[in-house]
């Protein structure tokens, strides 16, 4: 029995892909794939993600977001630029956006403060976060918790790689978890190892 599949998680505007984007998007839909979900890092990456969606109708959809690495960018439109792109269809989610601290805290307030902001753009919308963890448990279970008080949202803990306390948080507010291929492939080099 063929199975279809949608792909939540794909970065069809990477580098990588300049020189067969088109070719991978057509192997992609003769693999039982039917819909891709473009992730987006950045509100240039968005617009750019909105275009490529424009161009496979029904078949490529794609979120809107800030990504913590990219947090410092964001600035006082931002939740009116996420407002605004919410207008499109093929717009059907906020991120990837979280916290990210595995390369230092420089950042941190700035990651409080974008995430704060899609949170809040999500709540309004009523579109799905993509949330993105690293290193950061604590202040993200902290932050979920909080702004859940202040209305409910929905989520999806995406490529989880972090502990039990964060992902019971996360089933505890009704988001969804997903795992990556990454996070498979390290606990099988630990046995392995």
């Amino acid at each position: 029995m063929d199975m279809d599949y949608i792909d939540i998680g794909v970065n069809l505007l990477d580098s990588s892909f300049e020189e067969d984007r088109d070719e991978v998007i057509d192997r992609a839909f003769n693999s039982n794939i039917r819909i891709l979900i473009n992730t987006s890092s950045s509100i240039e990456d968005s617009v750019r993600s909105l275009n490529l969606a424009k161009k496979y109708p029904s078949k490529i959809f794609t979120t809107a977001g800030i990504h913590p690495h990219n947090a410092a960018t964001g600035d006082n439109s931002l939740k009116e630029s996420l407002t605004r792109m919410r207008q499109n269809d093929c717009m059907v989610a906020i991120g990837e956006c979280g916290l990210d601290y595995h390369y230092g805290k420089d950042s941190v307030k700035e990651q409080k403060l974008s995430f704060i902001t899609q949170i809040n753009v999500a709540r309004d919308t009523g579109l799905p976060l993509i949330i993105h963890s690293r290193d950061a448990d604590e202040d993200m279970i902290d932050i979920l918790t909080s702004e859940f008080k202040n209305g409910p949202f929905q989520a999806i803990l995406h490529c989880f790689s972090s502990g039990k306390k964060l992902a019971l948080c996360g089933l505890d507010l009704g988001f969804y978890i997903s795992f990556s291929g990454m996070e498979m492939f390290q606990h099988i080099v630990h046995y392995m190892g």
